[in-house]
C-alpha cells in the first residue's frame, strides 16, 4: 500500500494530466518517460517515476537537493543508510537536484569563509566536538562520526587537534579550554566557532560573535543604543564632541573629557588637541 508520502503528492496532481510532476515535486530535466523509477534513478540520484516522468520531492533537504526515498515505500532513507552520492542533511540523505521549478539555478561552485563544498552544498567547517554531516567539516584530524567532529581511536583533542598527547587542562590569557582545545577569546563582531568565545551579551551566530537585534555595538560592547549614543542609567543620549552640550560625563566621548556648565570640556590640567585632552 502506498504511504501517506504518496498520498500527498498524488493529491497536489491535476486531473488528466499525464507525464508530468506536481506542482510540489523537482521535475528532471531532459529525463525520460518511464514506466518504473528504476529507469529514474538510473538517470539521476534521488529520482522516481511518476505519472509517466521521472520527479523528485525536496522535503527537510536544502533548496536545489532532492531526498532518497525506498522503492517501493517511498519513503526517506534514513541517514545511517545514504547511498552513494547522498548527504544527510537534516536528518534526511540529499543530492544535488538535476532542475527544479521556475529558471534553473547554476549548481554551486564555491563557498564562504568558513564552510566546505559537499555534493553541492556549502556546509560549516568546524572544531573538534562539533555538529557534522560530513568528515569533509570536520577539522583537526578528526572524523564525522554519528554527526559529531569526533578523534580516532587512541586520539584525543589536544589544543584543537587529535593527538595520543594528554589534552592540555588550562589555557594562556586570553584563551578559553573547550573540548580538550584552546581557543581565543574574540571581541563583539569578532570570529568564533563556540560560544563560550565570545563576550558577554553576544551570540556565536554564523561564526561571529554577534549582537542581539536591534542592537549596535558602542565602545566595543553590545547596546540598544545606536552608534552616535551612549547608555546613562538605562538611557540612550547623543554621544558629544569638545565644546558641544552635555548632561552627563559619559556624553563627552574623548579621552579625559568632562560635562562642565552643560558642556563637554577637558578635565583639569589637561588641553583639547582637536581630538583628546592631554596633559
Amino acid at each position: 500500500m502506498k504511504t501517506a508520502l504518496i498520498i500527498l503528492l498524488l493529491a497536489n496532481v491535476v486531473p488528466e494530466i499525464h507525464a508530468q510532476c506536481s506542482a510540489i515535486m523537482v521535475p528532471l530535466s531532459g529525463g525520460p518517460s518511464c514506466s518504473a523509477s528504476s529507469a529514474c534513478a538510473s538517470a539521476a540520484p534521488g529520482y522516481f517515476c511518476f505519472q509517466g516522468a521521472c520527479c523528485g520531492v525536496q522535503m527537510n533537504c536544502n533548496a536545489g537537493q532532492v531526498v532518497a526515498l525506498t522503492d517501493p515505500d517511498m519513503t526517506p532513507v534514513p541517514c545511517s543508510n545514504c547511498p552513494t552520492g547522498f548527504t544527510c542533511v537534516n536528518s534526511m540523505c540529499c543530492a544535488a537536484a538535476s532542475s527544479g521549478p521556475g529558471p534553473t539555478t547554476p549548481p554551486t561552485t564555491s563557498c564562504g569563509t568558513n564552510q566546505v563544498l559537499v555534493n553541492g552544498a556549502c556546509l560549516n567547517l568546524g572544531p573538534i566536538g562539533s555538529a557534522c554531516a560530513a568528515d569533509a567539516q570536520c577539522q583537526g584530524g578528526s572524523f564525522c562520526t554519528t554527526g559529531t567532529c569526533t578523534c580516532p581511536n587512541g586520539f584525543s583533542n589536544n589544543n584543537g587537534v587529535c593527538s595520543s598527547a594528554p589534552p592540555p587542562t588550562s589555557c594562556s590569557t586570553g584563551q578559553v579550554l573547550v573540548n580538550g582545545a584552546c581557543l581565543s577569546i574574540v571581541s563583539v563582531n569578532g570570529p568564533c566557532t563556540v560560544q563560550a568565545q565570545c563576550p558577554s551579551g553576544t551570540t556565536c551566530t554564523n561564526n561571529v560573535c554577534a549582537c542581539p537585534t536591534g542592537s549596535s555595538v558602542v565602545n566595543g560592547a553590545c547596546s540598544a543604543c545606536q552608534a552616535n549614543q551612549v547608555s546613562v542609567n538605562g538611557q540612550c543620549f547623543p554621544a558629544a564632541t569638545h565644546g558641544t552640550t552635555c548632561t552627563y560625563n559619559e556624553q563627552c566621548s574623548f579621552t579625559n573629557g568632562r560635562c562642565l556648565n552643560g558642556m563637554c570640556a577637558c578635565n583639569s590640567g589637561f588641553t583639547y588637541n582637536g581630538v583628546d585632552c592631554n596633559n
